[in-house]
């Protein structure tokens, strides 16, 4: 059973019932019971048509439609909150039918909707899956190039022993060539070392 609240009991006696608002208290008080019986089954014959905004105290709210009647619940449907009559201002015969009309036209933009939403969803799963891809693909390059950078500065440390041994081998090979160039003063060097 659907919770329903006092405002919306009110609302049910001065709209529906269409009791003068002096007497709503005393109408309320003597027949509280049924009124909540009455509203709880036609919260069970309604038909949710619409989710959205009522006014600033509930964000969210179910509009649901039996007869001509919008009943305002709550978003999880626990209790009811307030009613209208829907009226064009013609008469309830044709209030009635410009319902029915209307509820054909919702019926079959709902459909289109969520055939739309379907391809969407199918077109986007397949986004998802490349992009994800794509993601895991970047992952591994990276992955390659750290290795590759790696690779590299294992690489430039070799090269640099080279360097470290040419420069060993052009520093021997300088000694060699100045004793050969610098021969007089290699001789004389040699002697003051003996003496």
């Amino acid at each position: 059973m659907i919770n329903v609240t006092n405002h919306a009991l009110r609302r049910y006696i001065e709209r529906i019932k269409e009791c003068e608002k002096n007497c709503v208290e005393q109408n309320l008080n003597l027949n509280k019971e049924q009124y909540q019986k009455d509203l709880n089954k036609m919260f069970e014959q309604s038909r949710l048509i619409y989710t959205g905004r009522f006014n600033d105290k509930y964000t969210e709210t179910n509009f649901r439609l039996v007869d001509n009647i919008i009943l305002i619940t709550d978003l999880r449907d626990t209790k009811i909150i307030t009613l209208y009559r829907v009226e064009y201002g013609i008469d309830r015969e044709t209030d009635l039918m410009i319902i029915e009309n209307l509820l054909k036209k919702l019926d079959k933009t709902e459909k289109e909707y969520i055939n739309i939403m379907d391809e969407i969803s199918s077109e986007k799963d397949k986004l998802l899956a490349e992009r994800e891809g794509l993601t895991s693909e970047i992952e591994t390059l990276k992955e390659t190039l750290d290795t590759m950078n790696e690779s590299l500065k294992v690489l430039s440390e070799y090269i640099n022993t080279f360097s470290y041994k040419e420069k060993q081998a052009k520093s021997e090979m300088e000694i060699i060539a100045k004793k050969i160039v610098y021969s007089s003063i290699y001789r004389k060097e040699m002697l003051e070392c003996m003496n």
